[in-house]
């Protein structure tokens, strides 16, 4: 197997784990928000850690996209979807990791809602692509 195949095959395997710590993140956020808990340094961890993972992802994803491009393969416009609406869900992620200075209740809040938009743009990009959720 070459390095694409593997590339290929940890950035569709690892989507299974993005969702997976993307939920238990906003069960997390969700028990903190309602719970009216202090934001601990396990939700400022958990937090840190999922956004590390959709970074990863997407730099698996961006290697991908650069292969095509590079060795001047056809790419079609749902790639390119794909990797801007993930893009926009890094970033969306991103922002949620902001807001240090908000109580521990509202932070939970506004990092839950931005995690689940996160969630929502993640889903759509992979319902875009041609494999779906197979």
């Amino acid at each position: 197997m070459d390095v694409y195949n593997i590339i290929r095959e940890a950035h569709s395997g690892i989507r299974w784990l993005v969702l997976l710590v993307v939920v238990l993140t906003l069960v997390k956020l969700l028990i903190t928000w309602l719970g009216q808990k202090k934001f601990s340094k396990g939700d400022s961890k958990l937090t840190r850690a999922t956004i590390g993972l959709l970074d990863v992802q997407f730099l698996l994803g961006l290697s991908l996209l650069l292969y095509y491009i590079l060795n001047s393969l056809p790419l079609a416009s749902f790639y390119y979807e794909h990797a801007g609406t993930n893009l926009i869900a890094i970033f969306v992620a991103h922002i949620a990791g902001k807001g240090r200075n908000k109580p521990g209740p509202i932070r939970a809040r506004n990092t839950f809602f931005l995690f689940l938009l996160a969630l929502l743009l993640i889903a759509v990009a992979i319902t875009r692509l041609p494999q779906g959720w197979g």
